[in-house]
């Protein structure tokens, strides 16, 4: 019978720091079992900047994938993880020796498995898994083999096509009941496949990834290499750079957005009291619920009611208050996935950037609350001319004195927004600016200001900076606001009730 749609299983197999392996031949090399953790960092960034969008963009979900490495690595490749946003339950980092033991129960009602070879750092089209469900080989077929596709070198940002006879990208076709009993196909070296019962999937299925750290393949030795037209070559090289980026988008399923707004929130940062208590109360546990009292009910519901919500926000603690953090939190309902709290806001702020040509950059206290109409403001601006946007005013509400006032500042400190291009950011360009020298830094960047009040300041009985209230009594005289009907509609307008008894 010939696999169709219902009766197969698809599942890639991906190792991680494993020997590398050509069909069932080990390739020896000096550094086989990797388990320094420099190498782990940097291959598990590859493995999420480049393999792992390929399968989490697959136009069809319909297949489990399984990343394996060495177990003696496992402490370290765990606790890295958790610098990035948690794996779909389908694709999942085990032990090498457990991978059969999830492929069984897996595929036990199927008729056909089809087990996908990939490296961590390689890819295959958005298309794949569909066209594996869609292709009816025949009979006697026993793997599949990608022939055309790409090589891709990172480190030198060159796309090419590539040719190679019999490949390391290969789809065995198993009987699901053979594979349970330990039935399995076997070649030997790099020209193995080709040798077993085949056929080759006619269109450019792969990327070959090429960057510092691949152990066994170089865009350089490609290139120098006499393998032969008919055994491996690279072709055409990409020279257009729209061309090139159009075809790397299309494997990793990006379709680039225009803009993005990440919000940075700063949660424990030290302060001094307003009443006679140790600045080290912060990292209590009673600080911390206090303060995410303070954020669920100010910050948080106006993140809530922004107008447009094409927004991330990263609220960034310090991990040492982890177990208090999770204590106070577990009171409320769980966050939804665009609002979170990190320890790592640089990683975090990458990892949410990708896929856009450009993105906000807010700057904000867990104790501040934007308007609502503030991201859909943002989005109005012309993002190729401005790399900077403020405002010039804001709200300053007072929960200890019970009023309210407007604070007039010609450059503002606590609420600003940096604009980048995402290409610029990721190679590590900063906009050059202090909070503490923002004029001198503005004299030489282009930049708006809102003229009308889009967030407010609250003073509370543990906020961060005895400067705000300073600042509150100074202004107040000549800006409290002091009418009913105006108090009121101010607070309407960040969606907070009026009878917080002004």
């Amino acid at each position: 019978m010939h696999p169709n749609y219902f009766s197969k299983k698809i599942a890639f197999k991906i190792p991680f720091n494993l020997p590398m392996t050509i069909g069932t031949s080990i390739i020896k090399r000096s550094n086989e079992w990797i388990t320094d953790i420099n190498w782990i960092k940097n291959r598990l960034n590859i493995f999420m900047s480049y393999t792992l969008k390929s399968l989490k963009n697959q136009t069809n979900q319909d297949f489990v994938a399984y990343i394996l490495y060495h177990p003696p690595s496992e402490a370290m490749i765990l606790n890295e993880l958790k610098h990035y946003p948690k794996l779909p339950n389908h694709i999942q980092f085990i032990r090498a020796e457990d991978y059969s033991s999830r492929i069984n129960p897996y595929i036990k009602n199927s008729e056909f498995y089809y087990e996908v070879e990939l490296g961590s750092d390689d890819l295959y089209h958005k298309n794949f898994v569909q066209y594996l469900y869609d292709y009816v080989p025949k009979p006697t077929t026993r793997i599949l083999i990608c022939q055309d596709g790409y090589i891709f070198s990172s480190t030198e940002n060159i796309l090419a096509e590539y040719f190679n006879f019999s490949s390391f990208f290969n789809c065995w076709i198993y009987k699901s009941k053979d594979y349970m009993n330990n039935v399995r196909y076997s070649y030997e070296g790099y020209t193995g496949a080709i040798k077993l019962p085949h056929e080759t999937i006619p269109w450019r299925a792969y990327i070959n990834h090429s960057h510092s750290t691949n152990i066994a393949f170089s865009y350089t030795e490609e290139i120098s290499t006499p393998w032969g037209e008919n055994l491996a070559h690279v072709g055409t090289t990409f020279t257009d750079s729209v061309q090139k980026q159009a075809i790397l988008d299309d494997f990793l399923g990006i379709t680039v957005q225009d803009k993005i707004a990440i919000i940075s929130i700063n949660f424990d940062t030290p302060y001094k009291p307003l009443e006679n208590n140790s600045p080290e109360a912060y990292l209590s546990q009673s600080w911390i619920d206090y303060r995410i009292d303070m954020f669920m009910k100010y910050t948080y519901t106006s993140l809530t009611y922004q107008t447009n919500s094409n927004f991330i926000a990263l609220i960034h603690y310090n991990p040492t208050i982890e177990p208090k953090l999770k204590t106070s939190l577990s009171r409320y309902p769980s966050l939804p996935n665009h609002i979170k709290f990190v320890s790592n806001t640089e990683q975090a702020i990458k990892n949410s950037i990708q896929g856009y040509n450009y993105f906000f950059l807010i700057h904000l206290n867990s104790d501040s609350m934007l308007h609502p109409s503030t991201i859909a403001k943002l989005f109005s601006l012309d993002t190729s001319t401005m790399r900077y946007a403020c405002c010039q005013s804001n709200y300053i509400l007072d929960l200890i004195s019970h009023k309210i006032a407007l604070y007039n500042h010609s450059l503002p400190e606590h609420f600003y927004v940096l604009i980048y291009t995402t290409t610029e950011y990721l190679s590590g360009y900063r906009i050059p600016i202090n909070s503490n020298h923002l004029h001198s830094a503005l004299a030489k960047t282009e930049y708006v200001t809102f003229s009308e009040p889009l967030f407010i300041t609250i003073i509370h009985t543990k906020i961060m900076m005895n400067l705000l209230k300073r600042r509150f009594n100074y202004q107040a005289g000549k800006y409290l606001i002091s009418s009913p009907t105006e108090q009121k509609n101010i607070l309407s307008s960040f969606q907070l009730p009026h009878r917080l008894s002004l």
